[in-house]
């Protein structure tokens, strides 16, 4: 018989790769740069925590978790201070 030594990948974005790309994604934005945000990825879901000073923000920085690659889920525990 024919024997392939063929083993599969997953595909998808690794959660490091991922959560490097949505705190680029924070630093390019001035509204954000300056806010203490936290990304954590497990697998394809996205918890992001930490406070921020407007509502706007908040939802700015959902935004961005919501567009890196391969984002099936965001828990967006940022907590607005006024």
């Amino acid at each position: 018989g024919v024997n392939d030594l063929i083993t599969l990948a997953p595909s998808g974005p690794i959660a490091v790769v991922v959560a490097d790309r949505i705190a680029q994604a924070f630093a390019r934005n001035a509204d954000l740069a300056d806010d203490d945000v936290s990304v954590m990825v497990e697998g394809r879901a996205v918890t992001l925590a930490g406070t921020v000073s407007t509502w706007s923000e908040c939802v700015e920085a959902e935004d961005a978790a919501w567009r890196a690659a391969g984002v099936r889920e965001v828990v967006n525990n940022i907590l607005v201070t006024y």
